[in-house]
């Protein structure tokens, strides 16, 4: 895999996570083990081979680095390949302050121990000097993280720079694929998600088992696999869908309450162990159960004063789907009057009513909890009507 390799230790994974996702913002091609690893990959041979076909290699110096036999080793792979070549790759990195490796102490290093932002903004130009950024990877290998904040804001600016980097790389026939999208570790979700297994594991031991609330916890358990996958998968589809619908500037839009919709959900259902526990929620983050289901709930959710139930159908596909609608929008207030026939879908067209409702919950219901409702791209001649 050409592009550009992060040695690290396996216990700076959020550090190095954040790294490696900023690196991708900005345009550079990195490889990352747990990013391109697959099951049933030997792992040496992977990552000896990684080394030796990347065009630089990144070494995230801390002291669980320097004290990781597996960050030697690669360290060690890179250097013996230097010296074939004649030509330095390696770039030392220190996220944390230790004492450098002697093999490497006379380089120079991007230093972060002062601050975050200098050091990457340093070494990306070191990275643009050497080419980095211009380092051809193939378009299935090229990467899309999703960032979170407080575990169910995505990011969006870095996520729509991103995305319109690769667009013009989409070409015969080429599409985005879930593989693509990459999760970046967030310390609340990890945690809620630890907690919640744990509890799941311990639970026949716990003074207030039963067998109807060991069936509602595992019940929940695989929903929220089933999330986690459907957040890969849904991203994707939206990715491919904006494009079909000439809509591409939207696509972080759509992608973020998309996103928080689902990571909403699957917080709400963890939290249910804690409070099980008579405890407050791991994360701390305000979330709500029955986004989809309930009208005040998903008033807060999308943070409008009100939403109604509409439905959104093709008469001769019989396709429908059923979304909340801001009850103040064109579309609320038109159907709030009086009562009104189905009118065309394109008669209340706009990025925030398609981007942050129509949208988001179609793709929710479809890839996660109502496979039956569409994915649909393509609205021309839909029609709308209240619920």
């Amino acid at each position: 895999m050409p592009g550009i390799f992060l040695s690290h230790s396996s216990k700076d994974k959020p550090a190095v996570f954040q790294l490696a996702s900023d690196l991708v913002f900005s345009g550079f091609p990195v490889w990352l083990d747990r990013w391109e690893m697959e099951a049933g990959d030997s792992f040496v041979k992977e990552i000896f081979e990684g080394v030796d076909s990347s065009s630089f290699l990144i070494v995230a110096l801390t002291p669980n680095a320097v004290a990781s036999d597996w960050v030697k080793r690669e360290l060690a792979a890179a250097l013996e390949r230097e010296q074939r070549q004649g030509k330095k790759f390696v770039l030392p990195v220190q996220l944390a302050p230790c004492d450098l490796p002697h093999e490497i102490s006379d380089r120079l290093y991007a230093d972060f121990t002062h601050g975050y932002l200098p050091g990457l903004e340093s070494l990306e130009t070191t990275l643009r000097k050497l080419g980095a950024a211009q380092v051809e990877v193939p378009f299935e290998h090229q990467l899309i993280p999703l960032r979170f904040s407080n575990s169910i804001h995505l990011q969006q600016v870095p996520l729509q720079s991103r995305y319109e980097f690769l667009l013009p790389k989409l070409g015969d026939g080429k599409q985005f694929v879930p593989e693509q999208f990459l999760v970046v570790p967030d310390p609340g979700y990890d945690a809620s998600r630890q907690y919640f297994t744990t509890f799941l594991e311990n639970f026949p031991k716990h003074p207030h088992y039963s067998p109807e609330r060991e069936e509602h916890f595992n019940n929940r358990y695989q929903w929220i696999k089933k999330g986690e996958e459907a957040l890969l998968t849904g991203a994707a589809a939206i990715a491919n869908g904006l494009v079909d619908m000439k809509e591409s500037a939207f696509f972080s839009m759509a992608c973020h309450w998309f996103a928080r919709i689902l990571r909403n959900e699957l917080m709400a259902m963890m939290n249910e162990a804690s409070a099980f526990q008579g405890e407050p929620p791991i994360s701390g983050v305000p979330v709500w159960r029955g986004v989809l289901n309930f009208d005040d709930v998903a008033a807060k959710f999308f943070e409008v004063s009100g939403v109604m139930p509409c439905d959104i159908f093709d008469e001769k596909s019989r396709q429908r789907i059923r979304a909340w609608v801001d009850a103040g929008s064109e579309v609320g207030q038109w159907f709030a009057s009086s009562p009104q026939p189905p009118v065309e879908l394109r008669m209340f067209w706009s990025a925030t009513f398609l981007h942050k409702f129509v949208v988001p919950q179609m793709v929710t219901r479809h890839y996660w909890n109502d496979p039956a409702t569409p994915a649909v791209w393509n609205f021309n001649g839909w029609m709308i009507g209240p619920a």
